[in-house]
C-alpha cells in the first residue's frame, strides 16, 4: 500500500511538471513520510535549514499552545527569519473558521504571528483555491503530499507525503508555486541594468498568467505597456490583456 500511495505522488507530481514541459527523471533520494514520520522530518529540516524555507500551505493553525507541533514548526521558521534565513510563505484564504463571532480564514492567526515576527508571508490570490502543501528547504530538499500544518493532519488523519532530494525538483517546483520570486531572480539575470527589463518584466507577468494569478498579471502586462511602450513585450502584453479580460 505504501508503494503505491508513494508512486502516486511522484505520478502526481511528474505530471504536474510535464504540463510545464519539464521533466524530473532522477533524485538523489526519496522517503516515504507517513503520519508523524512527516511532522519529525520536517521539523528537523526547517530546525537545521541554511538559506531558505519557502512552504505553499493550504491550511497552517496557530494556537498559541504549549507543545501543539503546528505551533512548533511556526515557531521554528521565525527562529529561522531572525537567524538570517531566507523564510517565504504562500497561505490559503478560503478554509474558514470562526473567531470572536467573525469568519476568517484558518491560516489567519498563522499568518499573523509570522507577519508580526517579520517573516515574508502573504494570502495567495483569492481568484483561485490554493490547495498545495508544499515546503522547499535550502533548495534542496522537497516535501510534499497530503499534510497540511494541523494537529490533525499530524495526529489523527491518515496522510501521505513524500520527502524528495534534488535541486532540480526543489527548483522547478519553486518556479510552478513561486513566480514571483523565480521571476524577480530571471529580471535580474536578463538584464545587467538596475531597472528590470522589458524581458525580465514579462517573464514575470508570464510567470503570473500560467499560474492563474491574473491580478497580478495584469498589473505587469500594463507596467510593460507604460514603461517599454515601443517593445515588441508591449505587443505581448496587449494581446494577453486581452486574453485575461476576455476569461
Amino acid at each position: 500500500m505504501k508503494r503505491i500511495l508513494v508512486l502516486a505522488l511522484i505520478l502526481s507530481l511528474s505530471l504536474s511538471l510535464q504540463a510545464r514541459g519539464k521533466v524530473t527523471t532522477k533524485v538523489d533520494d526519496l522517503s516515504f513520510l507517513p503520519r508523524n514520520d512527516y511532522y519529525v522530518s520536517v521539523h528537523k529540516a526547517v530546525k537545521e535549514a541554511k538559506e531558505s524555507i519557502y512552504i505553499a500551505m493550504y491550511i497552517m493553525r496557530y494556537h498559541n499552545i504549549a507543545h501543539h507541533p503546528a505551533d512548533a514548526l511556526i515557531k521554528e521558521l521565525i527562529a529561522a527569519h531572525k537567524r538570517g534565513v531566507k523564510v517565504k510563505v504562500i497561505l490559503d484564504e478560503f478554509a474558514k473558521q470562526t473567531r470572536e463571532g467573525k469568519k476568517e480564514p484558518m491560516c489567519r492567526p498563522a499568518y499573523e504571528v509570522l507577519k508580526e515576527n517579520g517573516v515574508d508571508v502573504r494570502f495567495d490570490s483569492p481568484e483561485v483555491l490554493s490547495h498545495t502543501k508544499l515546503v522547499v528547504i535550502d533548495e534542496y530538499l522537497t516535501f510534499v503530499g497530503s499534510a497540511n500544518w494541523s494537529i490533525s493532519a499530524f495526529k489523527f488523519n491518515n496522510e501521505s507525503s513524500v520527502l524528495i532530494k534534488s535541486k532540480k525538483v526543489a527548483r522547478e517546483l519553486l518556479e510552478s508555486v513561486f513566480p514571483d520570486y523565480v521571476a524577480r531572480t530571471k529580471a535580474v539575470k536578463l538584464s545587467s541594468l538596475k531597472e528590470v527589463s522589458s524581458q525580465g518584466r514579462l517573464q514575470m507577468a508570464e510567470n503570473y498568467y500560467l499560474n492563474r494569478m491574473y491580478g497580478q498579471a495584469l498589473r505587469e502586462y500594463q507596467k510593460i505597456i507604460t514603461e517599454f511602450p515601443k517593445s515588441k513585450e508591449a505587443n505581448i502584453a496587449k494581446e494577453r490583456i486581452k486574453e485575461i479580460k476576455a476569461k
